[in-house]
């Protein structure tokens, strides 16, 4: 009789034993249109409480004993629309690694008094515009990583290979890549590392490429504009060129009359102060952006950036275009651009296929005022003058012009 009821008790405390075998959840989080990792976004469980924090590469681990069976996950951020995941949508494992991405709010801005305190931060922001924008330096130089990706995406693989002239290529789409969820299929990649060194009154550059690697479409001529030389958009420009288009930047002197301002928060990071700034067109149709900053409350300097395109603004093909910088503080009052990432995406054939391009670029050992960069910019052979300069984002389209073509002429 002891033995039976020992035994039935065994039986019972099996699946509590089972159910008590620790799971592990891992992943990031991630901006859905810049695919930026979002550091310390929230993550908890709305029923039975407690959660995470992702680390400042945007990634988390969640690990229980007993894994709910009906509860959601919530993951928020500042800046983002807030997320409900249900528990029941992952797969039961012990271990799954999981990819979130968040979406920007819906930015409409109600103004309910006549003082507009987001306007008054603008005004100073358009203040020190000229002590924030590097073109009041003298001469500046720095290194720079630069990296360049054509990715063919929305791939239709029954439509793609009835078109004639792929048809003998077909093997390539083997090839798709889907570990980022969506299809892509990578084209070319080239990545350099060089130093830049510029100078404003009279302007002159000099560059001085290090190294350079090019994977993909074999074309030298495109490696030559892949270094710094002006490969950053200028913010506190009054205009900011797309294409072939002339956009009114949002920290433009005239921005009050196409933009409408409003801060969602402040936060402190350190001993620095910071403030939240979104900003959304006044008017449809308008050759304008939509998003968002964070600005530094003394020096009234951008410490990041996001620029995207309005639903309704008309570029031909163009689907999707993000920009978005990252400034760091490179002395007690000096702010400098570490990051720049362009992402454009081009349909030509909505039915068929489309073109992600990616531009990342990185600088390191900032420097400004500095002799040893004016001897550098003397050894140009060929002065450059202010006209040599041309805009980012429209030598942008010209290489991807040029890469479209040349990947249809070879097909």
């Amino acid at each position: 009789m002891k033995k039976t009821i020992l035994y039935i008790l065994l039986l019972c405390s099996f699946p509590m034993f089972s159910n008590a075998q620790p799971r592990i959840l891992q992943g990031e989080v991630l901006d859905k249109q810049s695919e930026e990792p979002i550091p310390f976004a929230a993550i908890k469980f709305l029923r039975l409480g407690g959660g995470v924090l992702t680390d400042s590469a945007g990634r988390f681990t969640l690990q229980l004993n007993n894994w709910p069976a009906a509860d959601t996950l919530h993951i928020t951020s500042v800046g983002y629309t807030p997320l409900d995941l249900p528990v029941a949508n992952f797969r039961d494992s012990s271990f799954l690694t999981i990819h979130i991405t968040l979406l920007p709010p819906q930015r409409e801005v109600v103004v309910k008094t006549k003082y507009n305190r987001a306007l008054w931060f603008w005004r100073k922001i358009i203040a020190h515009k000229s002590q924030n924008d590097k073109h009041h330096f003298d001469n500046y130089g720095y290194e720079v990583y630069n990296k360049l990706e054509l990715d063919l995406n929305r791939i239709n693989k029954d439509k793609v290979k009835s078109i004639g002239p792929i048809r003998p290529f077909g093997f390539l789409l083997n090839n798709i890549d889907t570990s980022e969820g969506a299809p892509f299929l990578p084209v070319y990649l080239t990545e350099t590392i060089s130093d830049y060194y510029a100078q404003n009154s009279p302007f002159k550059s000099r560059e001085i490429i290090k190294g350079s690697k090019t994977m993909g479409i074999n074309n030298e001529s495109v490696s030559k504009f892949l270094g710094g030389t002006d490969q950053n958009v200028n913010i506190y420009a009054n205009f900011i060129p797309v294409f072939d288009k002339q956009f009114v930047s949002p920290l433009s002197d005239n921005g009050d009359n196409y933009y409408r301002y409003r801060v969602a928060d402040t936060q402190y990071i350190g001993s620095q102060r910071f403030f939240h700034l979104i900003f959304q067109p006044k008017r449809k149709g308008e050759n304008t952006f939509e998003g968002d900053c964070w600005v530094h409350d003394t020096t009234w300097a951008i410490q990041r950036m996001n620029l995207f395109l309005a639903k309704d603004a008309n570029i031909n093909f163009v689907e999707k275009l993000h920009l978005l910088q990252e400034y760091t503080l490179v002395s007690d009052s000096t702010w400098f651009l570490s990051k720049d990432k362009f992402v454009v995406d081009i349909a030509p054939l909505k039915t068929a296929f489309g073109f992600i391009g990616r531009k990342t670029t990185t600088y390191k050992n900032v420097a400004y005022n500095q002799p040893a960069i004016t001897d550098s910019l003397n050894k140009n052979k060929r002065k450059r003058s202010f006209k040599d300069k041309k805009p980012v984002i429209p030598a942008l389209k010209t290489r991807f012009e040029k890469r479209y073509f040349i990947t249809f002429s070879v097909l």
